[in-house]
C-alpha cells in the first residue's frame, strides 16, 4: 500500500521512547482520591502496565496524586494534561507537567483533520515543557470516513503535521457485520494494516497502538472472551506495541446502560450501586498474562510482514515472504475450514530475516489446528505463554505429516526460528 513519500523533519527536543509494552484502557477509575492506591493495585494485578487518565483525575491536585499512586502500583502514568490546544484550564496547568515520573500526557481523542495544525502547536509546547514525555493523541477509526483514500489522507496528514510520538486509533468491530463493512472484523484488520504501514513508513521510529472493544454500548452487543482475544492477538500479529481496552470503568450515559465494563456497576435491590469486577475483568486478566509475555518479547522487534491466509481442510499454501525456513502452512484436516494470521518480526540482530512469528487463529468461534512445514535442520522454539520461558515447539498431532499447532478460538502462539 502506497503511503507517505516525504515527511517534515522531527522536532529537536528530546523525544519520547517506549520502554514497555503498553496494556491500558479508556476510563480510569472514577473514585475518591483516597481509593487510588487500592484501585491502581487492582489494575496492576490484572496485567495492565499503563494507566491512561482523563476521568478519575482532571485537576492539578488529583493528577499529582494519580501520578504518585501509579508509581506506587508499578504502573506507567499518562494523566490528563489539564489543558487544551487553547491553553490551560481555569485551574491552571497540571503539576505533573514537569514531573519526571510521568510517562506522558493524555491530550486529544479523535481529532478532526481541521484540528491538526492547532494540535501541532500545542504538542510542540508540551514537548518543550516536558521533554521525553509522550504526547498522546488518539485518532478516529476507518469507519468514520467515506473512503479509504480519505482515511489515508487523514492519517498521513496527522503524521506530517503533528509529528506524533506514537500512532493510536480506536476501532470497535461489530462481529456480525459483513466483510465489506469497515466496522466488521475484516474492517478492523484493514485499519490495523493502515497503521502498520503508516508506522513503518514514517521515516522515524514510530510505534502504533489501538483501542478495542470489551463491552456492550450503543448498537454494539456484548462480547465474548474469544472475540476479545481475536482483537488483541490480531493487533499483536500486525505489530501493535500497545493494546487499550474500551472500557475499564463503565462510563455513565445513555449509551452504556447495559454496563459490563471491566469494572461494572451492580446493586442489591434497595441498596446503593457499587462498582465491582465483572466477567470481562477476569477474561481480560487471563488474556493479559499472555499479552504481557508476548508483548515484552516483541517490544523491540520490527514487523517484517503479515500473512493472512484461509483454506479448506488439509490444503496448504506457500508462505510468499522471506520466512527464514517456513515453507508452507495450512490446515490439518481437523476442521472443514481454517483462517489464520502469521505475523513475522525481525530483531536488530536478525537484520532483514524474521526471527519471531505470531500465529493466530482468525476463527473466533472454534479452535483450529495448523500444519507448518519447516526447512530441514530447523529446531523451532516457542515462548511459553504462562512462564515466558523458551521451550521446544512441540507437535500437537505427531501422527500427521508436518508440524501441527493447535490454537484456540481467536488465540495465538509465539514461536521463533534462530
Amino acid at each position: 500500500m502506497k503511503f507517505l513519500t516525504t515527511l517534515l523533519l522531527l522536532q529537536s527536543v528530546d523525544s519520547w521512547t517506549q520502554d514497555r509494552y503498553v496494556i491500558s484502557f479508556w476510563v480510569d477509575p472514577m473514585v475518591p482520591q483516597a481509593n487510588f492506591s487500592f484501585e491502581y493495585a487492582r489494575i496492576y494485578s490484572a496485567g495492565f502496565t499503563t494507566l491512561l487518565g482523563g476521568f478519575g483525575a482532571v485537576d492539578p491536585l488529583t493528577v499529582k496524586l494519580q501520578i504518585d499512586a501509579c508509581e506506587g502500583a508499578g504502573l506507567a502514568c499518562i494523566p490528563a494534561s489539564c489543558e487544551t490546544e487553547s491553553g490551560p484550564n481555569p485551574s491552571g496547568t497540571c503539576i505533573g507537567v514537569s514531573d519526571t515520573k510521568v510517562f506522558g500526557y493524555q491530550m486529544k481523542d479523535e481529532p478532526q483533520a481541521s484540528e491538526f495544525t492547532a494540535l501541532a502547536t500545542w504538542s510542540a509546547s508540551v514537548a518543550s515543557r516536558a521533554p521525553g514525555a509522550l504526547r498522546f493523541i488518539n485518532l478516529l477509526p476507518n469507519y468514520g470516513f467515506n473512503s479509504e483514500s480519505v482515511y489515508l489522507d487523514y492519517v498521513s496528514s496527522f503524521i506530517k503535521i503533528v509529528q506524533p510520538d506514537v500512532l493510536c486509533f480506536d476501532h470497535y468491530p461489530i462481529f456480525s457485520e459483513p466483510p465489506s463493512s469497515d466496522v466488521s472484523p475484516a474492517g478492523y484488520l484493514r485499519n490495523l494494516a493502515i497503521f502498520r504501514t503508516a508506522s513503518l513508513s514514517a521515516g522515524y521510529p514510530l510505534n502504533f497502538w489501538n483501542f478495542m472493544n470489551v463491552m456492550p454500548y450503543g448498537n454494539r452487543s456484548d462480547i465474548s472472551e474469544s472475540q476479545i482475544r481475536w482483537q488483541v492477538f490480531s493487533s499483536l500479529a500486525y505489530g501493535a506495541k500497545g493494546i487499550l481496552y474500551f472500557c475499564y470503568w463503565t462510563p455513565n450515559g445513555p449509551d452504556f446502560i447495559w454496563a459490563q465494563g471491566l469494572i461494572t456497576p451492580k446493586s442489591i435491590p434497595g441498596q446503593p450501586m457499587m462498582y465491582v469486577p465483572g466477567a470481562h475483568f477476569y477474561q481480560v486478566s487471563r488474556i493479559n498474562v499472555k499479552l504481557g509475555i508476548f508483548g515484552k518479547v516483541l517490544l523491540n522487534t520490527t514487523s517484517a510482514w503479515v500473512f493472512n491466509a484461509t483454506g479448506v481442510e488439509a490444503n496448504t499454501v506457500l508462505v510468499p515472504y522471506d520466512s527464514n525456513g517456513i515453507e508452507s502452512i495450512g490446515g490439518s484436516g481437523a476442521g472443514d475450514t481454517w483462517s489464520l494470521l502469521l505475523g513475522a518480526f525481525s530483531t536488530p540482530s536478525s537484520s532483514s530475516s524474521p526471527t519471531y512469528y505470531v500465529l493466530q487463529n482468525q476463527d473466533f468461534s472454534a479452535p483450529a489446528s495448523f500444519t507448518l512445514s519447516f526447512a530441514d535442520g530447523l529446531n523451532p522454539e516457542e515462548i511459553d505463554p504462562i512462564t515466558g520461558d523458551v521451550i521446544p515447539l512441540l507437535d500437537d498431532a505427531p501422527l500427521l505429516l508436518g508440524m501441527q499447532l493447535s490454537v484456540q478460538e481467536g488465540d495465538a502462539r509465539l514461536f521463533m526460528l534462530k
